[in-house]
């Protein structure tokens, strides 16, 4: 728990981000205190079919007497322009190595 696994996906969209000037500090990753403090502005998963994909909300799970889930994080805006920008590069990339 509280480890990101070293996929190949994952590794392609920090090579990615970190061309484009946005540095990734895989040995600091965010926080839920960082979500609270609102440094969070987008949020995405990775994945080896999808490359990256928008989060829209992160919930938690009813428990207990709780009988209604906790919404911990919702999206600002539906734009996902990080996640966006990242799927176009992918595509971009993957066209130019399929024709070379």
């Amino acid at each position: 728990v509280g480890l990101v696994l070293p996929g190949y996906a994952r590794h392609l969209i920090i090579q990615e981000l970190n061309e484009r000037g946005m540095k990734v500090d895989s040995s600091n990753p965010p926080t839920i205190q960082d979500m609270r403090d609102g440094l969070w502005s987008e949020v995405f998963v990775t994945s080896v079919i999808r490359l990256v994909v928008p989060v829209e909300r992160i919930i938690m799970p009813a428990t207990g007497a709780n009988v209604n889930p906790l919404i911990l994080w919702e999206a600002p805006n539906d734009e996902y322009r990080a996640t966006r920008m990242i799927q176009s590069a992918m595509y971009q990339r993957g066209c130019s190595q399929a024709t070379v």
